[in-house]
């Protein structure tokens, strides 16, 4: 390092990554400010990959240890893919293959993964809240987008991947189809905020849309009989959370008395009727069509419930992690207000909003977006504080936040769309 002046040192690393962006998608948006959050979310995040085995730390901030959220990297994963920066996406899902349970460990079985795994060893879990299944249909929705990506110009390096990683793609749905019980649902899990067991609509939807990825992928590799279940399954699990939540002698987690998807149904069956903007996740990857009446009278629900800072969405009505929650990972009162907003339930929004033909809105939740980033549009963390326009710092840069955004903003240029095919 000292051979060379550190205006050199500048100098190269400036080089590399403007060419390192060149070489896959950035965007020009008349709000520059746009266009620069943009480029240094992705800068950050290829940053902070580890750069051995691929991983992703959930934020870069040592509040929260540098643990390895593997549903969290799936999704930063994905945000690799749809940026154009295959190599990064691809040594993601090779490493997420690598330390996929081949059997079983305590409540978990093959086909699964530990919720947590140490950045800084390839294979070390740490010890979380278990289980939070839904990673494994977030493996299998990345893998078949990745495949397709690098088919359409490279069909042997396609095969190639596919190859090495089929056992894993097969044991995580067979999981999935394998766990489906008498009401129609997957397992119960306590993923996406990690306070309960529940069948909640976000796994729900991650093992729906993951079955439908793994019908495709199970088409391509000729195996037929798992294509064909793998579909059944998918079908069954959409049915079941379309259904209505008085329904009986099996709930569903539609509402149809308030017109939205409940967060969850409780594993007595009893429904969980909170209003959660993580179930806005059956949109995103379009379990529903985005014009059907039900996924529109949702949005509405949500928005008019847990809105706050004009454009901000908080998780759920009366959430209050960050502000007075003990495990909140800043301390009591990081937050000044219950109901924090999540840029990432705000990137969901943005979404449908452009599907919709509702632009004015989706690009103002993008300028939300970048308003409240860091200094100089650095990556936030999980939340925002609403009463100030703060992002709290314990989980900042968070490289799933910074993911999302990416794929927002490519939609909104409509150089990205992260909806799977219909489930017939």
């Amino acid at each position: 390092a000292r051979a060379q002046t550190s205006a050199y040192w500048f100098t190269q690393t400036a080089t590399a990554y403007t060419n390192w962006l060149n070489a896959g998608k950035r965007i020009t948006m008349a709000d520059t400010g746009l266009n620069t959050a943009f480029d240094r979310s992705l800068v950050i995040n290829k940053q902070s990959q580890q750069p051995a085995f691929g991983s992703w730390p959930a934020a870069t901030n040592p509040a929260y240890a540098y643990k390895v959220w593997v549903r969290d990297s799936a999704v930063t994963a994905m945000g690799m893919d749809a940026t154009g920066h295959l190599a990064e996406a691809e040594k993601y899902w090779n490493w997420m293959a690598s330390v996929q349970l081949a059997g079983s460990s305590g409540v978990l079985s093959a086909g699964n993964w530990y919720t947590n795994y140490s950045v800084w060893q390839a294979n070390q879990s740490i010890s979380f809240v278990e289980p939070e299944h839904d990673a494994i249909g977030l493996f299998l929705v990345g893998v078949y987008r990745h495949y397709n990506l690098v088919k359409a110009t490279n069909a042997a390096a396609a095969t190639t991947f596919l190859n090495g990683i089929w056992t894993q793609v097969t044991r995580a749905g067979d999981f999935i189809r394998n766990s489906v019980g008498g009401n129609g649902f997957g397992a119960a899990d306590a993923s996406i905020w990690e306070e309960g067991i529940e069948y909640n609509t976000f796994t729900q939807t991650t093992y729906a849309e993951g079955l439908n990825a793994a019908k495709y992928l199970a088409t391509e590799k000729g195996d037929t009989t798992r294509a064909t279940n793998y579909l059944a399954s998918a079908q069954t699990i959409r049915n079941a959370m379309t259904r209505s939540y008085l329904a009986s002698p099996n709930r569903g987690l539609w509402n149809d008395s308030n017109r939205y998807f409940n967060r969850a149904v409780n594993t007595d069956g009893t429904a969980r009727t909170l209003v959660d903007s993580s179930s806005d996740l059956l949109w995103v990857f379009g379990l529903l069509p985005t014009t059907d009446t039900r996924v529109l009278d949702h949005r509405i629900k949500v928005l008019s419930t847990v809105t706050h800072d004009n454009w901000g969405i908080a998780r759920y009505q009366g959430d209050e992690f960050y502000h007075s929650s003990i495990y909140s990972p800043g301390g009591v009162n990081e937050a000044n207000a219950a109901e924090p907003v999540w840029p990432q339930m705000v990137m969901y929004a943005a979404m449908q909003e452009h599907w919709t033909g509702n632009d004015t809105w989706a690009l103002a939740r993008l300028q939300w977006y970048a308003s409240r980033t860091g200094r100089g549009f650095v990556t936030p963390g999980e939340a925002v504080d609403w009463t100030n326009g703060q992002p709290l710092i314990s989980t900042a840069a968070e490289p799933v936040t910074g993911a999302w955004y990416q794929m927002a903003a490519l939609g909104y240029l409509n150089q990205f769309d992260p909806r799977m095919p219909a489930i017939p």
